[in-house]
């Protein structure tokens, strides 16, 4: 498994299996969440605390009765995945409810202040135009 920093009680590493993701989800859930797109997990004494996903859309998550610097640290640690996977310049989709945002705008963060709908595809594509133009 690879970990990508592990310090005394403090780790973010990949979802590597079905297990693992499992962990993720109910972990998301008991706080009213859900991980999605996750592709790493930040784990406190062995528990799931958070999620975020390494690509050009970042999902983030941190559980709620985390300390700033848990969620700070492993913020950190995502710009550094990022960087390395060459997505230099990645937008952050974060809750407007979050308590991160005065912190996303104090650290070089541009808030976009978008109205986008943003949708999760959760099974195979269908192609309903397809089938609306020979109806």
């Amino acid at each position: 498994m690879n970990v990508y920093i592990s310090q005394k009680s403090f780790a973010i590493k990949p979802i590597e299996n079905q297990e693992e993701w499992e962990a993720v989800v109910a972990a998301a859930k008991e706080d009213d969440h859900y991980p999605h797109a996750a592709t790493h997990f930040v784990s406190r004494h062995g528990e799931v605390v958070g999620t975020f996903n390494i690509g050009p859309f970042v999902n983030w998550w941190m559980r709620s009765d985390q300390k700033k610097y848990t969620s700070i640290k492993a913020l950190i640690e995502a710009q550094r995945l990022l960087r390395e996977a060459k997505y230099q310049h990645p937008v952050w989709l974060i809750s407007r409810e979050s308590p991160y945002i005065p912190y996303m705008e104090r650290s070089g963060f541009q808030d976009v202040d978008s109205e986008l709908k943003l949708f999760f595809q959760i099974e195979e594509f269908q192609d309903v135009f397809r089938s609306e133009s020979t109806a």
